[in-house]
């Protein structure tokens, strides 16, 4: 009797051991398949290193953006009104540094009524600078990338980046180079098709009224680009 309870508590505790055994490898299994699924939808191929931002929707690295349009108006102008229209390409070594290759742009000015109130009634005339077009060429940082949430109903992606770069503006028939720096926020449409918002700022040497020194040029100016 002894020898048969004996028997009877080992195979019992072979069962539950082998069961507690299955239960262990069950759960390693669900972790391990877990974790493939994490890896899917949060690190890109090979990576394993955690990031905030994983598998972009809307992806720059290598890919090369034409600015088919892009109008633009002058800030902070005394006399005139001056709008802008111009495009340019860009290209993006990773998600977030790229080239403006070149950025362009051509102008189409118009005095405000207080300009022939100064020349027929106080008989002054102003020394105002009028840019005919302006150029330029900017390394790109694209530190942040999200999205919006519309109405609960869609996302809207967005980029935000800063540029620098040089350039030349003709400026009263006369060719100056400049210095710009700005800030832009790109929204994606599609795949390919973003709108896109800048705030640029030109620095520029020039004479005014017989003094020389530093002046700038303000431009807001929205865009449509095509990214291939």
């Amino acid at each position: 009797m002894k020898l048969f309870v004996l028997c009877f508590l080992m195979i019992y505790s072979t069962i539950l051991v082998n069961n507690a055994m299955a239960l262990e490898l069950s759960m390693e299994e669900k972790s391990a398949l877990e974790k493939s699924k994490l890896e899917d939808n949060f690190w890109f191929a090979e990576d394993y290193t955690l990031k905030v931002v994983q598998q972009r929707y809307f992806k720059k690295d290598n890919r090369l953006e034409v600015t088919l349009i892009n109008t633009g108006y002058f800030l902070k102008n005394q006399y005139i009104d001056i709008l802008s229209l111009g495009g340019g390409m860009s290209y993006y070594f990773s998600e977030i540094w790229g080239w403006e290759i070149i950025s362009g742009a051509m102008t189409f000015t118009r005095e405000r009524p207080e300009v022939q109130i100064l020349k027929e009634v106080h008989n002054v005339t102003a020394d105002i600078r009028k840019p005919e077009y302006i150029i330029t060429s900017n390394l790109l940082w694209i530190p942040m990338y999200g999205k919006y949430s519309l109405l609960e109903s869609r996302f809207i992606y967005y980029d935000t980046y800063f540029l620098i770069g040089p350039g030349i503006v003709n400026l009263n028939k006369k060719i100056k180079p400049t210095v710009n720096i700005g800030v832009g926020q790109k929204y994606y449409i599609s795949q390919s098709w973003l709108t896109r918002v800048d705030l640029k700022i030109f620095y520029y040497e020039d004479t005014i009224y017989g003094k020389k020194g530093i002046r700038d040029k303000i431009v807001l100016s929205v865009g449509m680009s095509y990214v291939f």
